[in-house]
């Protein structure tokens, strides 16, 4: 175990102030994470070498077993577990399409703290277009140096290739950067394909990949400030939001607006609700007339 070390985060008195936590990481997340859960006054993280491999890959080759939820949760308990901890920490990155953009990939980012013991389960949220993200086939007819070359032309990032259908899992690559290296993996692929189509992506782990680190720190940074939350009822850690009422009043006529009036909050612990209707700092008290129907029909 190593990178121990601390950061202002959590008033005196607060249970996980100066408590060491397990980071279940193979891929350099600590010092990631401890940029917002770290420091003095905060949690002391401390890497520890789970498999996270175990819980899925992204090539594919092993499926998630659950949902990033069930995963997420599953390594920091692992992180606890393996490293001997009170606490654990892990994260965990999925991409897909968002109903909202067809076109468009969606990064979601998932921060966890479990504390074993007290069965505290906490996870911080992000979410974000990747723009950046490669994403595409080689037919079984294109010229491999071409192809090479065309991809090369997207990103410097390194790439995961691999044969598509992902069949046995033979044939993949990880970690591809320049076009002589592609074309090398794109044959490997090919070779391993029962269709002779290879699909290349980025290889989105985060040590790989770094787009995806500033979504991850600000998932990170959602679960700081939910920890710093205690919960009126029962004092524990952790209370965050977990829904948000719509129907602010436009500032001129009255009427709902289709802004956040209010957001809910739920203690991970005692599940009691409390109601804020102080969602921003800089939010107006009165909605905006452009989002009212009535104003801006």
């Amino acid at each position: 175990m190593s990178d121990c070390s601390t950061r202002d985060r959590f008033r005196p008195g607060h249970p996980l102030r100066g408590v060491p936590a397990g980071v279940a990481t193979r891929h350099g997340k600590t010092s990631v994470l401890e940029e917002e859960l770290g420091g003095p006054g905060g949690l002391r993280l401390c890497t520890v070498p789970v498999d996270t491999d175990a819980f899925g890959t992204f090539a594919g080759d092993r499926p998630r077993p659950g949902s990033a939820e069930d995963v997420v949760v599953a390594k920091a308990r692992a992180g606890a577990r393996e490293g001997g901890f009170e606490v654990g920490l892990a994260s965990e990155g999925s991409f897909g399409p968002a109903p909202a953009l067809p076109l468009a990939t969606v990064q979601r980012e998932l921060v966890c703290l479990v504390q074993p013991g007290s069965g505290l389960v906490v996870i911080g949220r992000a979410t974000a277009v990747a723009s950046w993200a490669v994403s595409t086939r080689v037919a079984a007819h294109e010229d491999l140096r071409d192809a090479a070359r065309r991809i090369c032309a997207l990103t410097a990032d390194p790439l995961l290739v691999r044969p598509d259908p992902l069949g046995t899992g033979e044939g993949i690559t990880r970690e591809v950067v320049g076009e002589p290296g592609l074309a090398r993996a794109l044959s490997r692929a090919r070779c391993a394909s029962t269709t002779g189509e290879v699909h290349v992506s980025h290889d989105l782990r985060a040590h790989t990949c770094p787009p995806r680190v500033p979504v991850i720190a600000r998932a990170a940074a959602d679960l700081a400030l939910r920890l710093a939350r205690r919960c009126t009822e029962c004092g524990s850690p952790g209370t965050g939001p977990i829904a948000a009422e719509r129907g602010l009043a436009c500032r001129w006529c009255g009427t709902p607006t289709d802004e956040v009036r209010a957001v809910v909050d739920q203690c991970p612990a005692c599940r009691a609700r409390t109601r804020r209707e102080d969602v921003g700092d800089h939010r107006p008290r009165r909605g905006d007339p452009a989002r009212c129907p009535r104003c801006n029909p």
